[in-house]
């Protein structure tokens, strides 16, 4: 999911932002940049990690991949090798 559709941004809004329509997933990445509330606006490195961190739809997306890996590491165990059992 896109961060425009989650957050029901409005095209004009959506089409001149920098993460479309590329990585509209990762918003987050894009540096220089906040956004919300239909507006967006310079921001240096300290005010957008600030803002994104307060943003409902960062936290979306860091629950879905924390959740995605906890599933990796459910199916992807490690094999011991048969020279540490032998030990």
């Amino acid at each position: 999911m896109n961060c425009w559709e989650y957050k029901n941004c409005r095209k004009e809004v959506f089409e001149i932002c920098p993460a479309y329509p590329e990585i509209g997933s990762a918003c987050y990445m894009v540096t220089g940049v906040k956004c919300g509330e239909g507006k967006m606006e310079f921001a240096s490195l300290d005010e957008q990690v600030a803002h994104c961190g307060k943003c409902d739809f960062y936290a979306h997306q860091r629950s879905r991949i924390k959740h995605s890996i906890g599933s990796m590491n459910e199916t992807v165990r490690p094999t011991r090798s048969k020279e540490v059992e032998d030990t």
